[in-house]
């Protein structure tokens, strides 16, 4: 399934892993990194999840509204051209 998202994604299912099972942080200049325990990696999967759900929804409806705007101007124009003749 991990290939699979990241294949989706495009990116390197080793790269992404690694995002999954380790946290970094900088501080003062310097990079901190170490490795999620289960739980984390866990709460970092459903956060991906949950980021990539929520977009993916947000670019959906923004796709179904310039549809339906564009629809109803068409038909706008419709009813207006058939009133005046």
């Amino acid at each position: 399934m991990v290939a699979k998202v990241a294949q989706l994604l495009g990116i390197d299912l080793n790269d992404f892993i690694l995002a999954l099972c380790t946290s970094t942080v900088a501080a003062r200049g310097e990079v901190i990194c170490r490795s999620n325990s289960v739980q984390e990696a866990v709460t970092a999967k459903d956060a991906l999840a949950k980021g990539l759900y929520s977009r993916l929804f947000d670019y959906v409806c923004h796709c179904i509204n310039k549809l339906l705007s564009y629809s109803l101007q068409v038909y706008r124009l419709a009813i207006l051209f058939q009133h005046n003749h």
